[in-house]
């Protein structure tokens, strides 16, 4: 819809256009045309005047240069053209040429005038271009009036979305071997003083849209199937055509020859496009293109033609046969040994690094844990002196103050490794003491077991 719009706006305001013009000069054909035109802050005219079939003929043209409906000017020519340098940005100005004819009879009277004017005010403006595949062209920016630019700027949109696939700084753009990829929107900001010495600057944007027409495009890379025969393969097109696509599609095999031939019916769809390093939708055409029972003929590289009223266009296409797929793996594989022999060592040889990493770090884990075990029971000597005076009061029995102190005597005497031995020991006298037995039983049997409380025990 957006499409046919555009389309219509534009043969819309090409009508106007044409309208406008054809009634300014319409009155003049019979005697001659002229063009107006303002080029920077200068103003410039060119005509030309019919010959009379009467024996008369112009040697001389009387030129009128009206400001805001006011005569500023006024001079006699043989030349064909004038120019006024010093227009301002905020006038109208209007041109006369009046032609003054010689005849055969001596006579010199004046001929019909013409006449045209043009706004010296800076304004945007849109134009519309058309061009094919592979021509040139040169875009300029289209603002109008009387200005002095000290800056040009392009952006480059195309695509459904509008992406901005490049930029210029340069007054104009030249064009070489126009594709699909250059059409789309040209927008041009100019930032300018204005003419008649105010000093104004200001800035404009215009723009230019190109329509590029040309045989259809097809921007997908060549495909690949693989099949057998007798298989059916189906393939999904799609293309960039303007004019529309026809709906014959053909197939050509590795020979020439035509294979296939079918009539599909395309339809409108966005189509992704890569465009100066971006990747853009254009309005494009889709199709689903059936090749039912695939012959031998058919193995090798095929090519799909597709065609509009401008051209044509060919993708190439491979059908492999299985047996083909894997033949060029075995193929692969030889002629790429030493590749997959290296990568292969390499895998092997990391894989084994990371095994021995992760053995050797579990193996100083467990040593560090056995030597933290150690640590924790190797206790200070002060710690063990408490520990054994806590356990050996805290017995349910004694053996008397005798013993008692004989007992402090010989822990003081012993080391810090002896002296947790005895007190392990002793502890396991203190447990046989809770069940009626007492350690002279089982060390000295003339000790006598008096079978008393451990002082201050509660």
């Amino acid at each position: 819809m957006s499409v046919l719009f555009c389309l219509e706006k534009n043969l819309f305001q090409r009508i106007i256009v044409i309208l406008t013009v054809a009634n300014s000069v319409r009155p003049q054909e019979k005697d001659g045309h002229m063009s107006l035109w303002i080029n920077r802050c200068t103003l410039k005219v060119n005509w030309t005047i019919q010959t009379k079939t009467d024996g008369c003929f112009p040697s001389l043209y009387s030129v009128r240069l009206l400001k805001n409906n006011q005569e500023i000017t006024m001079r006699d020519t043989t030349l064909t053209s004038y120019s006024f340098e010093g227009t301002d940005s905020e006038s109208t100005y209007s041109v006369i040429v009046s032609p003054i004819l010689k005849c055969n009879n001596g006579s010199r009277p004046r001929g019909n005038s013409l006449n045209h004017s043009i706004s010296a005010i800076p304004r945007s403006q849109q134009t519309y271009i058309n061009k094919y595949i592979s021509d040139e062209l040169t875009l300029q920016c289209p603002l109008n009036g009387s200005y002095t630019p000290f800056s040009v700027e392009w952006e480059h949109k195309i695509g459904t979305d509008s992406t901005i696939v490049r930029t210029f700084t340069t007054p104009e753009i030249t064009l070489t071997d126009v594709s699909y990829k250059d059409s789309g929107k040209y927008v041009c900001t100019v930032g300018f003083y204005s003419c008649g010495g105010s000093g104004l600057q200001r800035k404009l944007t215009s723009s230019v849209s190109l329509s590029v027409n040309g045989p259809p495009y097809i921007p997908m890379p060549p495909q690949t199937v693989v099949a057998d025969p007798a298989d059916n393969l189906t393939l999904s097109l799609s293309l960039i055509s303007f004019p529309a696509p026809f709906s014959l599609v053909l197939v050509r095999n590795q020979n020439n020859e035509i294979i296939h031939r079918s009539n599909v019916s395309f339809a409108p769809t966005e189509v992704t496009l890569s465009a100066f390093g971006r990747v853009v939708k254009l309005y494009g055409y889709s199709c689903r293109l059936n090749m039912p029972n695939i012959r031998r003929e058919w193995f090798g590289t095929n090519s799909i033609i597709v065609f509009n009223r401008l051209g044509n266009y060919s993708l190439s296409f491979t059908v492999e046969e299985f047996s083909d797929r894997e033949n060029f793996i075995v193929r692969f594989l030889k002629d790429n040994l030493l590749l997959v022999a290296s990568v292969g060592g390499s895998i092997l040889a990391v894989s084994i690094a990371v095994i021995v990493t992760v053995i050797c770090l579990d193996i100083r884990k467990k040593r560090k844990q056995k030597c933290m075990s150690l640590d924790n029971n190797r206790l200070p000597e002060s710690a063990v002196a408490d520990n054994c005076n806590q356990h050996i009061y805290a017995r349910p029995f004694s053996f008397g103050n005798n013993r008692l102190n004989q007992d402090a005597r010989e822990l003081q005497s012993l080391t810090d490794h002896e002296k947790q031995i005895e007190l392990e020991g002793r502890q396991c006298a203190s447990m046989y003491s809770c069940a009626g037995f007492s350690l002279n039983e089982f060390q000295d049997d003339s000790i006598v077991y008096d079978n008393q409380f451990a002082p201050g025990y509660t």
